[in-house]
């Protein structure tokens, strides 16, 4: 992603991030269709992070965790979070929340086969 300024900032929770597209590929090389390339979950780059929230609800406890920082690949299922198409490109913005879990970095050739 180029180190120029992002057109999204998030706000509150929310995380900014690009979708990491799956292969569809089989290991074989064989293209598959669609259909058979769908995950319970997606997977995205963190491109920004808002500054958390505070709330009653949570006695001021809802910061994102350091443990998530820009440049991280997460997992979240299907149904979080929302796409946004901005100047042909298009970002996701999910809550922190919603993140199922993270790509451990020293496995980033997980991430390249996937």
């Amino acid at each position: 992603m180029p180190k120029e300024p992002l057109p999204l900032v998030p706000l509150k929770d929310n995380l900014l991030l690009q979708e990491v597209k799956k292969s569809n590929r089989s290991a074989g090389g064989v293209e598959l269709p669609e259909s058979k390339v769908k995950d319970p979950y997606r997977k995205g780059l963190v491109l920004a992070k808002g500054p958390g929230m505070s709330t009653e609800m949570d006695n001021g406890q809802s910061v994102i965790p350091d443990s998530i920082k820009v440049d991280d690949i997460i997992l979240f299922h299907q149904a979080a979070g929302w796409d946004i198409k901005v100047a042909g490109l298009t970002y996701v913005v999910v809550s922190w929340r919603q993140c199922e879990t993270m790509i451990n970095p020293e496995y980033t050739e997980y991430v390249n086969k996937q």
